[in-house]
């Protein structure tokens, strides 16, 4: 279980106040596909530096199996947050070490074997559908297969809840129906909980099961994805449908 507690997180600018996330709270369950949508503003950007601990919270927990991440340091923080995967906008991969040197990156320090490791990303890269890209180098990779290796680089470490933000905006209609349906694979074959933040009600459709809406820092509206966009009870959730139908 992956629990948001009453996370908050303000900042003071020009002796003012603004408050980024108010007192936000969820409870995601094991194996859900769970999506965050909101317009620009609505927090997500501040909230996803909370989940992925950029950024602390003025208050709050964030809660795996009834260990908050946010009261442990050192050794214990690293081994807990390696049951966080993310895949991020921009994958940042490094333009001098191959496909299987990316995935392995997060294992520089660790103590694991050559084999073990090898064993690991092959693995992976067979859950993303890139096993003959291996030795490939990022230049050669069109952007919906780079996507992919950043998948795979945020699984490696065989996460428990795979977060990611805004996994496809960047993405042609083609290969964003693509990477939806790799992450949709990736789920069938490992179970891992998704929690997608993004500003695109198609992408939520095609994915999750269930949606939180977001509006001015706080969660306006939840429930499952049919229920909440054929009968949205919140005016911000009915704006991002119109928008969204008006596209």
């Amino acid at each position: 279980m992956f629990k948001l507690e009453k996370l908050s997180k303000s900042f003071t600018q020009d002796k003012s106040t603004l408050v980024a996330v108010s007192s936000v709270s969820a409870t995601i369950q094991k194996g859900e596909k769970v999506g965050i949508i909101g317009l620009s503003g609505a927090g997500k950007s501040t909230l996803l530096k909370l989940l992925s601990m950029q950024e602390r919270p003025d208050s709050g927990s964030l809660v795996i199996d009834d260990v908050d991440l946010l009261t442990l340091k050192g050794k214990d923080l690293l081994r807990m947050r390696k049951r966080l995967g993310f895949v991020f906008q921009g994958v940042h991969l490094i333009s001098q070490k191959n496909v299987k040197d990316n995935i392995a990156f997060p294992f520089t320090l660790d103590k694991s074997t050559s084999k073990e490791i090898d064993s690991k990303v092959d693995h992976v890269l067979n859950l993303v559908g890139l096993s003959d890209k291996a030795l490939a180098y990022p230049n050669t990779l069109s952007g919906g297969q780079k996507q992919r290796v950043g998948i795979a680089r945020a699984l490696i470490t065989q996460p428990e809840v795979l977060l990611c933000d805004e996994p496809t905006s960047a993405l042609d209609p083609l290969t964003t129906a693509s990477i939806l349906q790799c992450l949709d694979n990736v789920h069938a074959q490992t179970n891992v909980t998704l929690l997608v933040i993004t500003h695109d009600m198609h992408v939520i459709k095609r994915l999750c099961d269930r949606v939180i809406v977001m509006h001015e820092g706080a969660f306006v509206e939840e429930g499952k994805v049919s229920e909440v966009f054929n009968s949205p009870q919140h005016p911000q959730t009915r704006l991002i449908l119109s928008a969204s139908e008006g596209r």
